[in-house]
């Protein structure tokens, strides 16, 4: 009987110890996604600000964070750079005041979203630009799509 007794305190403290280190080990690496999102998320706002600077425009933008992995918020995979590029390449398109009022009149919103692969849509009012991964020039990508997409006179 002290045999059983001694066994199931033992079995109790390493139950114990497990729950103590798990939900510590799980907070940590939440902490740190929150950091990389907040990162990525005051970089967007900054590059918001200067493409609605640029274009004369409201366009918001953020990010579809349930579309990505752990391994995907990692600072190497370049999401912030790969919502950049989206900005960008709308600024880029800004050089008149035709394609100025363009943009104005057919992008509101910017999502970057997680996706199978490289993708851009422009869909009442919001473009969507799904992305997998560092596909190469993603700037490019999206500007030669909003060319082809934004009607003005004046977008080259």
């Amino acid at each position: 009987m002290c045999i059983n007794m001694g066994q199931r305190v033992i079995n109790q403290l390493i139950c114990a110890l497990v729950l103590f280190i798990f939900p510590q080990f799980a907070f940590a690496q939440s902490l740190q996604e929150k950091k990389v999102q907040i990162s990525a998320e005051q970089a967007l706002a900054s590059e918001v600000a200067y493409t609605n600077q640029v274009c004369g425009s409201d366009i918001s933008a953020s990010v579809d964070w349930q579309s990505f992995s752990s391994a995907d918020r990692d600072p190497e995979f370049g999401l912030s750079s790969s919502c950049d590029a989206a900005l960008s390449a709308i600024e880029n398109l800004c050089t008149s005041e035709d394609s100025q009022q363009a943009i104005k009149a057919q992008v509101n919103q910017v999502v970057c979203t997680k996706g199978a692969s490289r993708n851009v849509t422009l869909r009442q009012g919001t473009l969507l630009f799904q992305m997998n991964g560092p596909d190469g020039d993603d700037f490019e990508f999206i500007r030669d799509y909003l060319k082809n997409k934004i009607s003005a006179t004046d977008t080259e």
